[in-house]
């Protein structure tokens, strides 16, 4: 299966902007038993020049378990499916209202789930990673699978 550029690099800029949101409201911080992005590497060493293959029995679990993944999933039923994720990031973004509604711009917490099963440096967006990026609504439901160079897989849903 040929991986489509455009595709792939939408799905490392949407994480990197999220990588790169900055401070946000209470509500919208991390969940302190998760990895972001810049602890994840130096858990897994890349900091040092290592470079992370996920174990034979992740691989196993998230290959095997993706086609289960469904649109509309809640967080605990893809953790469910795939395990923990490797990096967990909580972005802003706003959704508009219809005018004359006073709640014109609402700003939402959203989610996204990064599995990787492989990465060779410590550039957020390399388009020579494998993994499965997915994002999650502000009701915590996933809007969009996208795999990144997995020999197989397709997208599921929409960026939001």
């Amino acid at each position: 299966m040929m991986i489509r550029p455009r595709q792939a690099f939408f799905s490392l800029v949407l994480f990197v902007a999220w990588q790169a949101a900055g401070a946000q409201e209470a509500s919208c911080q991390p969940d302190p038993k998760r990895h972001n992005f810049r602890d994840w590497i130096k858990t897994v060493g890349l900091d040092y020049g290592k470079q992370y293959t996920a174990s034979a029995s992740r691989r196993k679990q998230i290959l095997e378990n993706y086609d289960k993944v469904k649109t509309g999933m809640s967080r605990p039923e893809i953790e469910k499916l795939l395990g923990s994720p490797d990096v967990e990031e909580r972005f802003r973004s706003p959704k508009v209202y219809a005018q004359p509604n006073p709640d014109a711009v609402k700003q939402l917490c959203g989610h996204q789930w990064v599995y990787l099963l492989s990465k060779l440096d410590v550039e957020i967006a390399d388009m020579k990673d494998e993994g499965i990026y997915l994002s999650f609504d502000d009701d915590g439901k996933l809007t969009w699978a996208s795999p990144l160079n997995v020999k197989g897989l397709k997208q599921k849903g929409f960026p939001q």
